[in-house]
C-alpha cells in the first residue's frame, strides 16, 4: 500500500515539474495563417539559394630552420587555397589530411591550388631532404 503511495506521489510531482519548468510555446501557427506572404519572385529565390562568394587565399613559403615558429595559414571552409613553395634542394611538400602532394626543384617556385574541403588542422611537410614541417594550415568551419 505505501508503495502505490510512493509511486503515485513521485508521478504527481514529476507531471507537476513538467507541467511548471517546460518551455513556452512557440508563436501560434493559427495567428500567422491569416497573413499573406508576398509572392515569391526570381530574384529573391536565387539570392537565399547562392552560395557565398569563395576567396583565394594566397601563400608563398620557404623552409625554415629548425625550432622556428613555424606559421600558420588561416582559411575558411571552401576557400580557394594557393601554396607557392621554394625549396633549396629538390623535394616534395605533402598536405596531411588532404593527402596532396607536389614535387619540388631545387630553388624553383611551385604551385598547389586545392579547395579547403576539410576543417581542422593541417601539417604541411617537406617529405625527403629535410623532412621537416613547413607550415600548419587551418581550416575554420563558415
Amino acid at each position: 500500500m505505501r508503495f502505490t503511495i510512493l509511486i503515485a506521489l513521485a508521478g504527481g510531482l514529476l507531471a507537476g515539474l513538467w507541467l511548471g519548468l517546460r518551455p513556452p510555446p512557440a508563436a501560434a501557427p493559427a495567428a500567422l495563417a491569416g497573413a499573406e506572404m508576398p509572392p515569391a519572385t526570381a530574384d529573391s529565390d536565387q539570392a537565399a539559394t547562392a552560395p557565398a562568394a569563395e576567396s583565394v587565399r594566397h601563400f608563398t613559403l620557404q623552409p625554415r630552420p629548425v625550432g622556428a615558429t613555424l606559421p600558420v595559414l588561416s582559411v575558411q571552409l571552401g576557400d580557394s587555397v594557393e601554396l607557392q613553395v621554394t625549396a633549396p634542394h629538390d623535394d616534395e611538400l605533402h598536405v596531411h589530411g588532404y593527402d596532396l602532394s607536389l614535387t619540388l626543384r631545387a630553388g624553383v617556385p611551385a604551385t598547389l591550388r586545392f579547395e579547403a574541403a576539410h576543417a581542422g588542422r593541417f601539417d604541411l611537410e617537406l617529405h625527403h631532404a629535410a623532412h621537416g614541417e613547413l607550415a600548419v594550415l587551418e581550416v575554420h568551419p563558415r
